[in-house]
């Protein structure tokens, strides 16, 4: 006659413990890895306005921009922002407003230099566009240089650019950008009343 002995199999407890502890302490470990994800999640990209023209009613992304600009807008980009640039404004005794797309260090931006009368200033204001993956460590600086004929007397000034979803307007009445009056310009204007602005745009990194 087969015999049957009666036992009490303790192994699928001995191995649930385990489990249950991993568990519990992957559970606690949520939280901490939700945030991480979050922190680490790529910003949604802003659409891009072209601001070269206020008849332009162009919008895109990001990487469509230079494409755009080069085949609507090709007399308006300066490929290397990096080196200095001479520009010319035509007559500061008029009213004037010129807008670039400008490549520099791998990024793009918009440069503005505007002759208002009725402010009686020239800006010169530069945005960095906005791609959604900034670095707060690196920042963008428009460095701009007024020289007389002589290049003895030279006035520049530095200015960190302004993120593209700023508005302009504001930019340049709260003077976020170099600013000059235009009263002391007169030193620097050649004879037909123009003016040659020295422009370039610096990257800075930030440790802290």
């Amino acid at each position: 006659m087969v015999q049957h002995s009666e036992y009490t199999d303790v192994r699928s407890n001995e191995s649930q413990a385990p489990i249950d502890k991993m568990a519990s302490q992957l559970e606690s470990c949520l939280p901490h890895i939700s945030s991480m994800y979050t922190g680490l999640k790529v910003q949604k990209k802003p659409p891009v306005h072209c601001q070269v023209s206020q008849d332009c009613q162009w919008v895109g992304d990001y990487e469509d921009t230079l494409s755009h600009c080069q085949q609507v807008h090709p007399d308006k980009i300066w490929l290397s922002g990096e080196k200095e640039r001479c520009f010319t404004v035509e007559d500061i005794s008029k009213d004037s407003y010129h807008v670039e797309l400008v490549v520099a260090h791998g990024r793009l931006f918009w440069l503005h230099v505007k002759t208002d009368l009725f402010s009686n200033h020239l800006y010169a204001a530069c945005q960095h566009i906005e791609r959604g993956d900034e670095d707060s460590h690196t920042k963008y600086m428009i460095r701009t240089e007024l020289c007389d004929e002589t290049r003895l007397n030279c006035i520049s000034s530095s200015y960190e650019t302004r993120p593209s979803s700023e508005d302009i307007t504001k930019i340049f009445t709260n003077q976020r950008c170099p600013v000059r009056s235009l009263q002391r310009l007169n030193s620097f204007t050649n004879s037909d009343k123009s003016l040659t602005l020295h422009v370039s745009i610096n990257k800075v990194y930030y440790y802290q």
